[in-house]
């Protein structure tokens, strides 16, 4: 459950109202920084400092701090801090900014002027735990890495933070690290390497087409037209040889015709001749026979 608070010294409120004073109002983390005050409030958290720095506004000893405060009917800003609409997946939504007047109170010990305090939101509603811790780790830029309460006081400076919102953050921390979105180093917690999610994504330009486009669009036109070309003089070649194979063929008949006569004429003249020749012997065999 935590250890109890201590209650606040004279010292420390006397620091308190000089950190304050100083850095003004909500500065919290600054005041705990400050070397000033770091030694009377080095047991004291942001949260410490913002609830006392309440109490002291509404029981009016915030002494030369609070002169103008401790007007009747005057008015300050207070964050809304003590909702508790903590929905089931970890987000806060705070309620609506309300105007209340405080009436006139006498306590036991001491009296006070009523002050008319006006609630409204001045920070963002807190989102998802898990985005919250990561955003805080990437803006912290921590080489060591950053530790639970360095987490807590980025939280709270920029969102309005539940009651319980230091155990929410202890818990919701422990998920991320059994979950690998986060790495323990020591007592310090570091985004894992594989984490990327609230990293700066700068956008790929797209690649310059218009060269690429217009090359590649001059070689599918030349490619195109080589290609009309190459169809046409193939249907012009395929013409050609028809026509050469026709004359080849008309040329192979007329030889063949001739060919044809010439052996008639030869055969022909061989019978002829053969003729001649049978009469040839016949006429000399009639002469051997007068003769004899």
């Amino acid at each position: 459950m935590g250890a109890p608070k201590q209650k606040w010294t004279a010292e420390e409120e006397s620091a308190l109202k000089a950190g304050v004073k100083k850095h003004g109002v909500g500065k919290w983390r600054n005041i705990l920084k400050d070397p000033e005050f770091s030694t009377d409030l080095q047991f004291r958290s942001n949260i410490d400092l913002k609830d006392k720095w309440r109490n002291m506004s509404v029981t009016g000893n915030v002494g030369c701090v609070s002169t103008e405060r401790a007007k009747p009917a005057t008015k300050k800003r207070r964050r809304l801090s003590r909702s508790k609409e903590l929905d089931e997946e970890g987000e806060y939504s705070p309620p609506m900014a309300i105007k209340t007047k405080l009436e006139e109170v006498t306590p036991i010990a001491s009296s006070f002027v009523p002050l008319q305090i006006e609630l409204e939101e001045t920070k963002k509603p807190i989102k998802r735990f898990d985005n919250l811790i990561l955003e805080a780790l990437t803006q912290l830029q921590e080489h060591e890495g950053s530790n639970q309460t360095s987490i807590a006081m980025y939280i709270e400076e920029k969102y309005q933070a539940p009651p319980d919102f230091q155990r929410l953050l202890s818990a919701k921390i422990r998920s991320l690290v059994d979950s690998g979105k986060l790495t323990k180093v020591n007592r310090n917690y570091k985004l894992a390497p594989t984490n990327t999610s609230l990293q700066e994504r700068t956008p790929r330009p797209p690649p310059p087409r218009t060269d690429n486009y217009d090359v590649k669009r001059q070689m599918m036109m030349r490619a195109e037209g080589d290609l009309a070309v190459t169809i046409q003089e193939a249907a012009d070649s395929a013409a050609r040889a028809v026509a050469e194979a026709e004359v080849a063929d008309a040329e192979a008949r007329e030889a063949a015709r001739k060919a044809e006569k010439i052996e008639v004429e030869a055969q022909a003249a061989q019978a002829f001749v053969e003729s001649v020749i049978l009469h040839m012997k016949n006429r000399n065999s009639a002469t051997l026979m007068i003769q004899s």
